[in-house]
């Protein structure tokens, strides 16, 4: 009788044993699948920082011809500053939205 309660034990001991491994490894590949995908996503919006900060010096610039410009050419110039601001603040204001910053 003693042997058939060790044998129990020890089937228990080996199947838990084995549920263990296996957690261990879907674990595993739940922490990689992780990692990659927190890799994607800090790239993702990387690139979406450094697509914003080489708009900033084409404003800069823009506003430096206005700067310089006459009042005949003003219009012209300010329309295109005014698309390119437009469209860069969309998309800033659209990547703090996805962020949750105020």
């Amino acid at each position: 009788m003693k042997n058939i309660k060790q044998s129990k034990r020890e089937k228990y001991i080996d199947t838990l044993s084995n549920k263990l491994k296996e957690w261990d490894r879907d674990l595993e590949k739940v922490e990689e699948e992780i990692d990659e995908r927190f890799e994607e996503l800090v790239n993702d919006y990387r690139d979406k920082i450094e697509n914003l900060k080489e708009v900033r010096p084409k404003i800069k610039n823009e506003l430096n011809r206005i700067e310089e410009s006459s009042e005949e050419a003003f219009d012209s110039i300010k329309k295109d500053l005014q698309k390119l601001w437009e469209n860069s603040k969309k998309k800033l204001e659209s990547l703090k939205d996805e962020l949750g910053i105020d």
